[in-house]
């Protein structure tokens, strides 16, 4: 794991989505971070605790924060897309396989 030092760039995964922050404090466990806001193009105020399990990677000083969050929503909107058709195609082959069964009569 590359050394993380404080003012650092970082990209880390929550729950399923990836995002970015700047690194405050470096502890043994986890890293204190400044989340990044797409909306408001800025860090936000309040601290979040990214697991050092959650760290992916360290960003140069001259990464393009804008685009890449951007990329990193673009992306997870098609992954959404994907699983929710997926499910949809799951569901209607449930569908299928149930209503294709021979109706039972009762004796």
């Amino acid at each position: 794991m590359p050394d993380v030092q404080p003012g650092d760039i970082i990209l880390f995964t929550e729950r399923g989505v990836h995002n970015l922050a700047k690194v405050d404090l470096v502890r043994a466990k986890h890293l204190s971070s400044f989340p990044w806001s797409l909306a408001h193009r800025t860090f936000e105020r309040r601290r979040r605790r990214v697991d050092r399990r959650r760290f992916l990677a360290v960003l140069p000083e001259t990464a393009n924060l804008d685009a890449i969050s951007e990329q990193l929503t673009i992306l997870k909107n098609k992954r959404d897309m994907e699983l929710s058709k997926a499910e949809r195609l799951y569901f209607e082959r449930a569908l299928g396989v149930a209503l294709a069964e021979p109706v039972r009569t009762g004796s």
